[in-house]
Formats: structure tokens, sequence, C-alpha cells
């Protein structure tokens, strides 16, 4: 069975970006890519994903990474507010993209990625501007923790590799996220 929603054969590529510039607070980027990356590991369907990484990335470096791997799927990990997502400048510090200029940058790539996924404060905006063309995007409302991200990616990125729909994914994730302290 094929994971590529576009009818070509292989696996699909989830290009997991992240930014944690010098002038903000710490998150624990690694952790999250870990857990995804072992959440899909152990689900049915594991072999139709492939998950890549770009780590402090700036903006010429996602363009570079979708250039590159060609993914299906976007996601981003690190801050946010209302006005941009955090990326690194050439000298480690923050450097805001706005949602236009998200929005702009992925509607080059409209007809290969299907969805984004921004897992940063507030970026429900971003999210808005994005899904003008791209099919499934995924933003915050508000602010979100450091482990309330980690535990929603992994479990959003199971879904998918379990055969799930990314709506249903995205239903049973938020169920999780809310209870993510089940015994």
């Amino acid at each position: 069975r094929s994971g590529r929603q576009d009818g070509q054969a292989g696996p699909v590529t989830l290009l997991f970006f992240a930014a944690n510039p010098a002038d903000s607070d710490e998150l624990r980027l690694d952790e999250e890519a870990r857990e995804i990356e072992t959440r899909i590991a152990s689900a049915a369907f594991r072999d139709c994903f492939n998950l890549k990484t770009r780590w402090a990335a700036r903006a010429v470096d996602l363009m570079d990474a979708i250039n590159d791997h060609r993914p299906g799927i976007v996601h981003f990990s690190g801050h946010g507010d209302v006005t941009g997502i955090a990326l690194e400048s050439g000298t480690g510090t923050s450097h805001e993209v706005s949602a236009d200029a998200l929005a702009q940058m992925f509607a080059t790539v409209k007809d290969e990625v299907r969805c984004v996924v921004l897992n940063a404060c507030s970026t429900d905006v971003h999210a808005d501007a994005i899904s003008k063309s791209i099919d499934a995007v995924v933003g915050m409302v508000d602010k979100i923790d450091d482990r309330a991200a980690a535990v929603f990616s992994a479990a959003f990125y199971r879904s998918l590799a379990s055969g799930r729909s990314v709506i249903s994914a995205f239903e049973q994730d938020q169920t999780v996220t809310r209870y993510q302290n089940w015994t």
C-alpha cells in the first residue's frame, strides 16, 4: 500500500523543520522529533512514511528542504505568535516569517505538499492563510506547552501511520492531548 495521496508510488515524506533561535525560550524540539519517529515506527503503515529533519531552520532552509525532499507533509516546530513564526537568522537570532510570506511560499508547492502542521503558539492565522492553497493545515489557536506540543505531534503522526485520514488523526489527537495523563 502506498502512503502517497497523489497516486505516485513510494512513501510520503514528512519534513520536520524546527527552529529555536538563541534569543527565544528553549524548547525540546529534539524530543518532539524523537517521539514522532518512535510513534510512526510502531504503526502498521510505518513504511508509508519517510521522516526528514531540518534543524536551526532559516527561511531559505525551508524552501531548500522542500525542493530537495518533495514532502507531502511539512511540520514546523518552534516559536510563533500572531505576527509570524520564528525561524533563525544568519546569526542564530529570531527572524519572523509572516503568515502572508508562508502562504505565498506554500502556494508555490501546492501540487506536492498536501498537509502543513504549524506546531507553535498562536499559528491559527498562519494556518488560515496557508489553507488557501494547501489541502490540510493545522495551526494552534493559543499558546501550547512544550510537552503538549510533543504529545500532539506524536499522536497525530501515529494515527496517520495507522491509516487514518488527516481529519480523523486530528480528532484522535485532540482526545489524546486532552487526556495525556491517562493511566
